[in-house]
């Protein structure tokens, strides 16, 4: 199955440019294609594109005129599946893989994380976040890798 990983980006460039090099070394061993839409020109383009990744430029704001925009784009990349990321998440190789070998382009269900864990630069540690609760029967999805 193939995975369209989709993200946008603004600003944070040094950052953008971790994160892109990072997918684009897993699409060397997973069955992956990259897509992010930017909205700073030739700046945002040539951090993308020098990291192997597909781009579309959009407005910044408001932000779900940019998402539409990237879904829109998404459409001309073939793929089974589409992962949607924030433009500073880094997914495990492992993550992707067991999306790719337990799920089809057929499955009707949106999956995610319903537990995150974040790093914090300020407290210097790793903090697990439990999720939001969706009713008392189980939580609902969110964050990252949706």
């Amino acid at each position: 199955m193939k995975i369209l990983i989709v993200t946008t980006m603004y600003q944070r460039h040094d950052l953008c440019r971790i994160v892109f090099e990072y997918y684009q070394q897993l699409k060397k061993v997973l069955n992956i294609e990259l897509l992010v839409c930017g909205s700073e020109g030739e700046a945002s383009r040539n951090v993308a594109e020098s990291s192997g990744w597909n781009y579309v430029e959009a407005k910044n704001a408001p932000l779900t005129n940019k998402h539409n925009a990237l879904f829109e784009h998404a459409r001309t990349i073939p793929h089974d599946a589409i992962l949607l990321i924030g433009s500073d998440d880094l997914i495990s190789s492992e993550i992707i893989g067991y999306y790719q070998n337990n799920y089809t382009a057929e499955c009707p269900d949106m999956i995610g994380f319903n537990t995150l864990h974040f790093y914090s630069i300020e407290q210097k540690k790793l903090i697990y976040f439990k999720g939001f609760l969706k009713d008392r029967t189980g939580r609902i999805t969110m964050g990252a890798g949706r």
